[in-house]
């Protein structure tokens, strides 16, 4: 997949605790008192708006950890978003969970290489057609919208729409940051 990260150094680089404001030192508490385990992806480079940090955090923890659906709808999403912001990054980090949420290897595979699954069930069709829709045309038509609708309900159609958005300017972050991708 290509990367949407360009080569040089990351541009907002780790901040040691010295370095932080007590603002930031307390955005970061606040970010690691929840699920996450470490503030790795773009949550160095939010720290530079602590405010909007904690904000994008409890939004992600909410959509990640809380949100009604499946683990494997939201990796599956994830991964959808992951490649139409040609984001190695989330790629890589997204597709051991999705793996292990359930999404079928095949599935993956085929999104990577920038095609259409050959064989889901059905609610992972749903779900690939909305997400496709709503990154390539920035809407849905009626047939997508009353699948994913039918598969999620209303709350969480709402909750995919903005889990989309999310791991959008996710990427987006992580591309001007220059974030270094997993390994």
């Amino acid at each position: 997949m290509p990367s949407s990260s360009h080569s040089g150094p990351e541009r907002f680089p780790v901040l040691s605790h010295d370095e932080m404001t007590a603002e930031q030192r307390d955005a970061a508490a606040s970010m690691l008192a929840g699920p996450r385990k470490d503030l790795g992806g773009p949550f160095h480079a939010w720290l530079r708006s602590p405010q909007t940090a904690m904000r994008i955090a409890a939004l992600g923890e909410h959509l990640r950890f809380k949100a009604p659906f499946r683990r494997d709808i939201k990796e599956l999403a994830v991964l959808i978003t992951a490649r139409y912001c040609n984001s190695d990054y989330e790629w890589r980090a997204h597709k051991p969970w999705a793996l292990e949420a359930g999404v079928p290897p095949e599935t993956i595979d085929a999104i990577e290489a920038g095609q259409r699954p050959f064989s889901m069930r059905a609610d992972h069709a749903a779900i690939y057609d909305f997400c496709t829709q709503l990154h390539r045309d920035k809407a849905v038509d009626d047939a997508a919208f009353a699948a994913a609708r039918d598969v999620l309900g209303e709350a969480g159609l709402i909750d995919l729409i903005v889990l989309c958005g999310l791991y959008t300017a996710i990427a987006m972050t992580l591309g001007v940051a220059r974030v270094k991708p997993p390994v």
